[in-house]
């Protein structure tokens, strides 16, 4: 479970987002921001600085006033978990089940967004069997992606192979996707997804790309450009 979050972390670090419930004190936030934009960025510069219970809490109030922003359910689940790093190894169970719903709430309100397939097969890999993990579902998640990119796909069938201990097959899944996958192709691909996705007018499209990247896992970084 604690490899999840640290990909969590990573990702909140590289980028900045997130949300979370009543499990955490309340941070009057009252007269503090005039609009969402304002509220979005304090978020993002909480979550940069660590500062999980402030994020949370004004994610949390965004989430109140857009329940359907896809990406707000998938940072909220993102600072659950890494909230959860805060608290005992009890606790921390308590959170599991609301993690997994938010990111399966972001997939359901956007089928096109990459953070919440990678979220959601580093969830299933990590968490075991009895607090809700499935390695059957996590192989569904990496073929469900395919739909959408088949470069995502083909790294995150990777990804499982080197979870379960297949290195060498895991290390020649990336090199068929080195050969298989050409730049132009991919970046292609990415346009179409883009154009899809339902917070594409909160970033730059040279902003989306990046962010392809930092969702996967740090294995799958080091061994891919992109």
């Amino acid at each position: 479970m604690k490899k999840l979050f640290v990909l969590i972390l990573v990702y909140i670090c590289n980028s900045g987002f997130y949300y979370t419930t009543a499990k955490t004190a309340h941070i009057d936030l009252s007269g503090f921001y005039e609009n969402s934009e304002n509220l979005i960025e304090a978020g993002d510069i909480a979550l940069k600085e660590k500062n999980w219970d402030k994020a949370i809490d004004i994610f949390e109030r965004l989430l109140g006033e857009y329940p359907n922003e896809a990406d707000f359910w998938y940072k909220y689940g993102s600072a659950l978990g890494m909230k959860s790093l805060s608290v005992s190894k009890w606790e921390a169970i308590s959170y599991l089940g609301d993690v997994k719903y938010a990111f399966e709430k972001a997939l359901r309100l956007d089928p096109f967004h990459l953070g919440a397939y990678w979220a959601l097969i580093s969830y299933h890999c990590e968490v075991p069997g009895i607090l809700g993990g499935s390695k059957k579902k996590a192989y569904h998640y990496a073929n469900a992606l395919r739909q959408i990119s088949t470069r995502d796909a083909d790294l995150a069938l990777a990804f499982l192979a080197k979870h379960e201990g297949k290195d060498a097959y895991a290390d020649a899944l990336i090199r068929n996707v080195s050969d298989k996958h050409q730049r132009t192709d991919y970046e292609e691909e990415l346009r179409n997804i883009f154009a899809k996705i339902t917070y594409r007018k909160q970033l730059t499209f040279e902003a989306f790309v990046r962010q392809t990247q930092e969702y996967r896992p740090d294995w799958i970084q080091e061994k891919t450009i992109r």
